[in-house]
């Protein structure tokens, strides 16, 4: 039975977009396009992934960028996905903006996202991610390494590192295009003193978006071989 996820690299004014059968036998077969983060394009990317019959979508972002591209799909692309023949069963916000609708409670679909459910709302609830804790045991569970990325950012870094580490934390990044030799420095002592493998690279999100270049960082050639070998717990 086919099924087909699209899988979209958001950047702050591109899309690049991939559309695949994950249950074929066979090679994998790709559909590739690039849309704009404007509205109409936003519009044209939903009515590609219908084309497409894309059932899932999954995403990879930097900051805030997958925010309108989310927002454009559960509005145009999710309520026809759903409710097309044969489609799986899945349940979320245009559900609940259906049956506003019905109910009277708003004047159209669109009036519900625009008022009860839109962020900031009465009614609008976000969405619950993993913690950190979380996030370890379950890359762990399905045999991966867990590595802490960008670890300048986390609040409170002293304090929850070594809880992690006991969770299962395997590596931090240590080589990044904006570190200073002193930043680099710095989380290499705490790979050293914790024993994680450190990691790092580009975060390279298209030319101009966000990171280094492919291959501007440059991240020791052993560090593979001590990921792998705590993957394989040796």
């Amino acid at each position: 039975m086919s099924y087909r996820i699209a899988g979209i690299d958001v950047h702050k004014k591109m899309l690049a977009v991939v559309v695949s059968d994950v249950e074929i036998e066979s090679d994998f077969q790709f559909e590739r396009r690039m849309f704009g983060s404007n509205p109409e394009q936003l519009r044209s990317l939903a009515a590609w992934l219908l084309e497409q019959e894309a059932e899932e979508v999954v995403m990879e972002s930097t900051a805030q960028y997958w925010k309108p591209v989310w927002e454009a799909l559960e509005r145009y692309w999710k309520p026809i996905c759903e409710t097309r023949e044969g489609a799986r069963r899945k349940s979320g916000t245009s559900h609940l903006a259906q049956a506003l609708f019905e109910k009277g409670y708003v004047r159209t679909y669109d009036d519900a996202f625009d008022t009860l459910i839109a962020k900031d709302s009465p009614a609008y609830v976000a969405r619950v991610g993993l913690d950190p804790f979380e996030a370890v045991a379950l890359v762990r569970k399905h045999g991966g390494v867990p590595s802490l990325a960008h670890p300048g950012t986390v609040v409170g870094l002293e304090e929850l590192l070594p809880k992690l580490v006991a969770a299962g934390l395997a590596g931090i990044e240590a080589y990044y295009g904006e570190h200073s030799p002193e930043i680099t420095a710095r989380y290499l002592a705490r790979a050293r003193e914790f024993d994680l493998v450190p990691t790092g690279g580009s975060d390279f999100h298209g030319r101009g978006a966000h990171g280094a270049d492919l291959g501007g960082v440059f991240v020791p050639p052993e560090t593979i071989e001590r990921l792998e070998s705590r993957r394989r717990g040796t």
